[in-house]
Order: structure tokens, then C-alpha cells, then sequence
């Protein structure tokens, strides 16, 4: 099964959410290092404030945006007055994600959002993609079944393959030789055939998500990846 790289959208969407939401919802327990299921999971109330993004987008069009959510205690819409993010991710709108609930993917909840454009004062209905917490950032493939390219950073040249037994060893290399050389995936093995997964470098979706997504008539930025990704012992075609 194919693999395609999916685009999040150059400009983050910078989310407050009042003291209030957090002290109804109980959000500091829930959502302090993403740990927790939210089993009856409630909407959150969240506000935008588009004088903070350079662009400003149609939040009502079918999306995905790259986000980061902020406590703040009273209603000033400054980051200077925001503490500091439970949760950095991203959000979908409706469209996108009745398309995406059905399919393949680990470790993560979709909690219901309400977000109001305080500059137009609408409020729009979407979707937390909640990344429950996760072990290490490659939890989700088989670490050594997957092959990494050695670059040497000095002269671009790829010297070689090289393969981990473990995500410590894999640290542990890096950190040693990190001056000197980087580790480019070439072969990323996934432990199950998800859909929609982080596989530790970059946020990809299968062939038959993807053609869902385009088949639903929602605009999405697919690109091809730079490495292949296969399931098990099975190649990717």
C-alpha cells in the first residue's frame, strides 16, 4: 500500500481556551502531556483571533490545520497573558473528519471543538485530533526492520545504511554523532496497516485515505515522500 505525505498548512493556528473551559472540562487532567482517553469526551470552546495570523483563512472551508492550543485565563487573546500548550496538533473540520473516523490510526482521539473567530464573531465546529502520549516519537513502526541512510553532514554524501535495534540505540547514536552525520530514513517499516499515522518524521496518510479524502471533494496538499514505507515484510508499491 502507498503512502503520501499530508501537508498541515504553513501557518499555525495560535487556539486559546478560557480558564472556565478548563475548569468545566477538567482539561489540566486530561490533557497534561496527552496521557489520558477522554472517554465521554465534551466540546471544547475555543476562540481564534485572526489578527495574530498573517493570512487569514475561511475557517468554514473543510480543513486541516496545524495548531497549537493555549490555557489562558481571561478573555485577552495575547500569547504574552497564555500558559503554556496542552496540546500541539492539529484540527479538522467536519468534512474531513467523518471521511477520516473510519479509517486506520493509533494511538489518538478526535474530541469535539468549537472555535469562534473572534474577528468575525462565528463560531465554526471541528475536530482536536488528540494524539494520546506516546512512548517515543517512532513508537508507531518497527524500529528494526526499518533502514536510515547515513548523510555525513559535512560533504551531503550518503555513506551508507544502518538499522537499530531499539529507539534508545537509535538515540544514543544520534547523540554521539550528531555533528557529523544524520539519519535520513530510507525504508520505514509500520507495525499495522494504518491510515493515518506520525511515523516519527513526518504525518502521512494511505492511498485508499487518500483517495477518500479527494473523493469527498476536500482539498488536501498530498506529497510523495522522500522513502518508502511498507507494512510488516510486505512492499510498498
Amino acid at each position: 500500500m502507498k503512502y503520501y505525505g499530508i501537508d498541515r498548512g504553513y501557518v499555525d493556528w495560535v487556539l486559546f481556551c478560557l480558564q472556565s473551559e478548563v475548569d468545566r472540562l477538567g482539561l489540566s487532567e486530561i490533557m497534561e502531556l496527552n496521557q489520558k482517553r477522554w472517554e465521554t469526551p465534551e466540546t471544547i470552546n475555543m476562540y481564534v483571533d485572526t489578527r495574530y495570523i498573517e493570512d487569514v483563512e475561511d475557517y468554514s472551508k473543510p480543513r486541516m490545520a496545524s495548531t497549537m492550543l493555549w490555557q489562558n485565563g481571561i478573555h485577552v487573546r495575547n500569547l504574552k497573558d497564555a500558559k503554556k500548550p496542552y496540546n500541539e496538533g492539529f484540527f479538522i473540520s467536519e468534512e474531513l473528519y467523518e471521511v477520516i473516523k473510519d479509517f486506520k490510526s493509533p494511538n489518538c482521539q478526535f474530541i469535539p471543538a468549537r472555535v469562534e473567530n473572534v474577528m468575525e464573531d462565528k463560531w465554526h465546529n471541528y475536530y482536536l485530533y488528540y494524539i494520546l502520549y506516546q512512548p517515543n516519537f517512532m513508537c508507531n513502526i518497527d524500529i528494526p526492520s526499518t533502514i536510515f541512510n547515513v548523510k555525513n553532514r559535512e560533504t551531503k554524501e550518503i555513506d551508507g545504511e544502518i538499522s537499530f535495534k531499539d529507539f534508545n540505540s537509535f538515540i544514543e547514536e544520534e547523540d554521539v554523532n550528531y555533528a557529523e552525520i544524520e539519519y535520513i530514513p530510507k525504508e520505514i517499516v509500520l507495525k499495522s496497516d494504518y491510515d493515518f499515522v506520525n511515523n516519527g518524521f513526518n504525518f502521512t496518510v494511505s492511498e485508499r485515505l487518500r483517495q477518500a479524502i479527494e473523493a469527498a471533494g476536500i482539498e488536501a496538499c498530498f506529497y510523495d515522500l522522500d522513502y518508502e514505507v511498507r507494512i510488516g515484510g510486505n512492499k510498498n508499491v
